[in-house]
C-alpha cells in the first residue's frame, strides 16, 4: 500500500486503490474512481481531489471492504481534503 506523505503520492495511491477495488466484484467504486481520474477533464488538481473525496465519502458505508482497502480509502479521503 502506498503511504501518502505528500501531494505527489496521492495520484499513485488512487491508482493503487482502483486496482484493489477491481478485485471486489460487488463494488462499482473502482469504475467510478477510474472514470473520474481518466475520463473527466478537470480544470484544477483541487477540483479532481474534491470530487474524489466526495465520491469516497458517498460510498463509505455502501460497500464492505477488507482492512487494506478500508485503510487506503481512509488515507486517500483524509489526504485529499487536507491537500485542498
Amino acid at each position: 500500500m502506498i503511504r501518502i506523505q505528500s501531494s505527489d503520492d496521492i495520484y499513485p495511491a488512487i491508482e493503487e486503490l482502483i486496482i484493489l477495488l477491481k478485485n471486489q466484484p460487488a463494488s462499482k467504486l473502482s469504475a467510478i474512481i477510474d472514470h473520474r481520474m481518466h475520463k473527466v477533464s478537470w480544470t484544477t488538481r483541487n477540483e479532481l481531489l474534491e470530487e474524489i473525496h466526495n465520491v469516497l465519502k458517498k460510498y463509505r458505508g455502501t460497500d464492505v471492504f477488507d482492512a487494506s482497502i478500508s485503510r487506503q480509502l481512509d488515507q486517500i479521503e483524509g489526504r485529499a481534503i487536507f491537500i485542498l
